[in-house]
């Protein structure tokens, strides 16, 4: 089983607003959308697709 690990890196994390701080460690929206996205693209399609 495959397990996607998202989390806050093990290194100082420069003092900016939270939205910043979570942009800089991949952990915004855009981040989170990216990562998922590409452990999605390395399954076998049969593995997340549904029969309509």
């Amino acid at each position: 089983m495959r397990l996607l690990n998202l989390g806050l890196p093990d290194r100082f994390i420069h003092h900016a607003t939270q939205q910043q701080q979570l942009a800089e460690c991949g952990l915004d929206l855009r981040g989170v959308l990216d990562s998922v996205s590409g452990a999605l693209k390395e399954l076998p399609a049969s593995v997340y697709q549904t029969s309509a």
